[in-house]
């Protein structure tokens, strides 16, 4: 019942009404011992009006916390009939010493008057302090500077920092189970801290410091760049190998504890062969690698040599092209290829290394030409040059369209469409956003023979019809043969030939529709109402990036992910927010390390049914996608302590990194309604989605905007 009493209290400035000038309530607060209870909170709380519940809400007006002698001033106490409450929010003391406030002393405050003496000890626990020392694995010396925090009981994470020597101390921990951990460092383990009524002294937690260990891949003669992983083999076991991945522009980068490292690689292409690695002066193939944080090493470079001309040339036609000019070809062990095709469907690759990749026709996020189709195709470059390379696309019919006003004039500006599709046995469904040219034409690649549905509606206006020649795509599936010469027409209603930004009208539409924003630009939802946010130190720094999340017309409501969910342009947010935070396997996940990469950040919480329902995709995603750079990264809040999250994980096979939430990161990004909600954030670490929950067509838009991020 306290814990209810004191949570559903208010701080109030001020009584309503006529304002007088306050009081002061000033005293001692000591321990159950008789020593001064330093940095304690102590309260005045106003006492229920007569005939009020016992447990009814009540105001709080003045909150202070004791000095080195266990006293408190309260300031500005307004006239009234008080208890006088100090500890935690459920484990309150009141004056004159009790636990309850059934034997609680009254305290009169009058207009302008002190009131003073009010001296009691403590009947609830304020905490004990937890204290001892971080040490290194090796050798007896302290480690200083480095974060610790105490996780478990009802508490939230408790932090602090070592001092020169390596000790710490965490005052006011509550009684409970706990486990000491450190931040940026493995520790060997964590410390289990059993907490009750007395100090625990004398703790050593035994930790191995991790170092950020960098450096870059050159291959001799500027051929292509494989994708070799450096692999680093502990001498000591210290929980297994470390991979260094290269990255798309040659660079690597892995954390690693402090040890030595035997270097070995894998990915290597026919026809490269390792020529050197090395750190500053220091021979890689020959010496272990020394990681220290007192000495990092310097970094790493890998240079390539290669054997002959192991690429090839390629030219040839890629045939069914349509309006198609571009293709990326994709590979396990090479960076993405990009192939121009020309008018003719015939093009040419200077250098590509033989193997298999997979293409498939893909268009501009933001275009007047749109293409819905197919599967990924196996394209297969051999190993000597060739000029007769034919990339089969699977035949489309390029499917004229127009949004006319009524008057049959064009209208330009942009829209999105959302469509289901069937082409023999396969079917998809997913979304594109298109920019109709200056007479209001586009133009859809679809697949012959498929069938699809489409479906519109224009934000601001209404839509009269759509159609495809005689058939009436409102109640009717689009299908297209190689003979049809009909176009797909858009009728608004509205004489217009633009829709200007910040329209608004009867949102209509066809009820079927696809769910389409007409405007250049969109025009800005209203604003939903914001909850206060406490003020953080960084506040002020990320206000600006909070603020351009929740006006953004990018947001999606929940009330479009159970509907459409239609995609829109995939522009630019804000930045995301710098964050460090805690993984519940071990260690931190850095946004520094995170950059340059395509990240989906999901707010996550595992009694979530939609949360849960989503790991499989996720996994299925960075598996597909993460040689190509995408990362994902579940942030809990609301789950409990860091072991039954990582439980959880362990459960969920999750193979992500989930970590645990903390409110500046949630104001960061513009705070969260529910679980799951997800950003997606591009290569330049900014946000260009907030997605609120789950839909049907959530997993299928999000690929595409990835695939588009991770295109740039």
């Amino acid at each position: 019942m306290n814990k209810l009493l004191l949570v559903a209290a208010l701080i109030v400035p001020a009584l309503a009404g006529a304002q007088l000038p306050g009081g002061t309530v000033s005293g001692q607060l000591l321990t159950p011992e008789g020593r001064p209870a330093v940095a304690v909170r102590v309260s005045a709380m106003a006492v229920p009006e007569a005939g009020a519940p016992g447990n009814s809400a009540t105001a709080l007006v003045s909150i202070a916390m004791t000095d080195n002698e266990g006293h408190y001033r309260l300031e500005n106490v307004l006239p009234g009939r008080y208890y006088i409450v100090a500890g935690f929010v459920d484990l309150p003391s009141y004056y004159p010493g009790v636990a309850a406030t059934s034997g609680a002393n009254i305290v009169n405050v009058l207009s302008g008057t002190p009131v003073t003496g009010i001296n009691f000890a403590i009947a609830n626990t304020v905490g004990v302090t937890v204290s001892g020392r971080v040490r290194r694995a090796t050798g007896t010396g302290g480690v200083g500077g480095q974060r610790l925090g105490l996780l478990g009981g009802n508490s939230p994470i408790q932090e602090v920092s070592t001092t020169a020597d390596g000790s710490f101390q965490i005052q006011r921990v509550r009684p409970g189970s706990y486990q000491l951990l450190s931040a940026g460092a493995r520790s060997s383990p964590g410390l289990s801290v059993v907490v009750g009524d007395k100090d625990v002294t004398g703790l050593e937690l035994v930790i191995v410091p991790t170092v950020e260990v960098t450096g870059n891949v050159v291959v001799e003669g500027k051929g292509p760049a494989p994708r070799v992983q450096l692999q680093l083999a502990p001498f000591k076991g210290n929980g297994g190998n470390f991979g260094m991945s290269t990255a798309p522009d040659g660079s690597l980068r892995a954390t690693l504890p402090e040890g030595s490292y035997r270097i070995s690689w894998s990915s290597l292409p026919v026809g490269y062969e390792i020529k050197s690695i090395t750190a500053g002066s220091v021979d890689l193939l020959s010496t272990p690698l020394r990681v220290s944080a007192d000495a990092p090493p310097e970094r790493i470079r890998a240079v390539l040599a290669v054997e002959g001309n192991p690429w090839v040339r390629v030219s040839g036609r890629v045939t069914n092209a349509g309006s198609t000019r571009t293709l990326t070809l994709t590979g396990p062990n090479v960076d993405q290829i990009p192939l121009t095709i020309n008018p003719d469907g015939t093009f040419e690759i200077p250098q590509a290394l033989p193997g298999t990749y997979q293409t498939r026709p893909t268009t501009p996020v933001v275009s007047s030409t749109a293409s819905f189709a197919s599967p990924f195709i196996s394209v297969v470059i051999p190993n000597q040059d060739t000029t007769s390379l034919i990339i089969p696309l699977p035949p489309t019919k390029d499917v004229p369209g127009i949004v006319v006003n009524t008057t049959g004039a064009g209208v330009q500006g942009r829209f999105s469409l959302n469509y289901s599709q069937r082409s023999g046995t396969s079917s998809s469904s997913g979304g594109r956003t298109m920019v109709t040219q200056s007479d209001g034409r586009f133009t859809l690649q679809i697949p012959e023979g498929s069938e699809m549905r489409l479906t519109v509606n224009v934000s601001g206006y209404s839509v009269k019809s759509v159609t495809y020649g005689k058939t009436d795509l409102v109640r009717d599936p689009l299908r297209v043969t190689a003979d049809d010469v009909a176009e797909i027409r858009v009728e608004l209603d509205t004489t217009s030939t633009t829709i200007a930004a910040g329209v608004t009208g009867a949102g209509g539409g066809v009820s079927a529709g696809v769910f389409a924003t007409l405007a250049a630009p969109p025009p800005l939802p209203p604003q939903p109402p914001q909850q206060p946010v406490s003020p953080t130190p960084s506040s002020a720094a990320i206000n600006q990036v909070s603020e351009a999340l929740s006006q953004s017309n990018l947001i999606t409501s929940p009330a479009q992910q159970a509907g459409s969910q239609d995609p829109k342009p995939l522009l630019a947010l804000g930045m995301a927010p710098e964050f460090s935070l805690k993984n519940v396997l071990g260690g931190n996940i850095d946004s520094a390390k995170l950059k340059g990469k395509v990240v989906v950040v999901e707010f996550w919480a595992p009694w979530a049914v939609p949360s849960k329902e989503a790991v499989p995709e996720y996994n299925k995603l960075l598996r597909d996608l993460k040689d190509q750079g995408l990362e994902v990264v579940a942030v809990t809040y609301e789950s409990g302590s860091v072991q039954e999250v990582a439980s959880v994980v362990s459960q969920l096979k999750i193979e992500y990194p989930v970590v645990m939430g903390t409110q500046e990161v949630d104001v960061g990004f513009g705070g969260h309604p529910g679980y799951p909600t997800t950003f997606l954030i591009g290569r330049d670490w900014k946000v260009y989605r907030r997605i609120f929950g789950r839909s049907a067509n959530k997993f299928a838009n999000l690929e595409s905007d990835i695939r588009s991020l991770l295109a740039k």
